[in-house]
């Protein structure tokens, strides 16, 4: 997550969307006194002690909004970017099992949907955990899509005032890492967990039509 008091905005890294790409490309217009937090190519933290000790920049609205003032929260734009849950979860199973060591089987896909502490992490919980605030309202002012990444992130570049910024590529998941083909048992799951989601797509605006 970054929170920009220079420029006003919060982004809010769900994961496995290409937020380390939107962070690379931020980092160059951010103030002194802004804030990131990360932990994955470079470790960062929030000046806030209950935030930094969660050692995590995936952070969620709920969590962060305690944290800033009343008139921050209303005036800074929050951004984030979302995916295709399949295509999501795909990636995720590619992060989970690298080529290097044995291949993810259905069974350990599925398992990922079904064992508690596996649908605890961040990394699995639905995206739009994080877009939500405590009362489970959607809070998010601009929403791009990764599978036009690059041209809903100029739209929101724009959008909040910044100058041209490019997206390098980052952390993109090794493509040959397998994945067995979902079948429709995995499907039905996938759709049941991440219901919200497949709800984002189709109700998001493009980030042009949202400036």
């Amino acid at each position: 997550m970054i929170v920009s008091h220079a420029h006003r905005f919060v982004f809010v890294a769900v994961p496995k969307t290409g937020s380390q790409s939107v962070r690379a490309a931020l980092r160059p217009v951010l103030g002194p006194h802004d804030w990131e937090q990360c932990g994955l190519f470079e470790q960062r933290r929030f000046p806030v002690a209950a935030l930094a000790a969660l050692g995590t920049g995936h952070l969620t609205c709920a969590e962060l909004q305690p944290y800033l003032l009343p008139e921050m929260w209303r005036a800074y734009r929050r951004f984030a970017f979302v995916r295709d849950p399949v295509d999501r979860f795909r990636s995720l199973v590619r992060f989970w099992f690298p080529p290097e060591g044995p291949s993810a089987t259905l069974d350990d896909c599925k398992r990922i949907l079904t064992d508690p502490d596996s649908r605890a992490r961040r990394l699995v919980r639905p995206q739009s955990d994080f877009l939500r605030d405590a009362d489970g309202a959607l809070v998010v002012d601009l929403i791009g899509r990764h599978d036009r990444m690059d041209s809903d992130f100029s739209h929101i570049v724009t959008a909040l005032g910044l100058p041209p910024l490019a997206l390098p590529l980052r952390n993109a998941s090794r493509p040959d890492a397998l994945v067995p083909e979902f079948d429709d048992e995995l499907r039905a799951m996938i759709a049941d967990v991440y219901r919200e989601d497949f709800l984002l797509a189709p109700l998001t605006p493009r980030a042009a039509d949202a400036a």
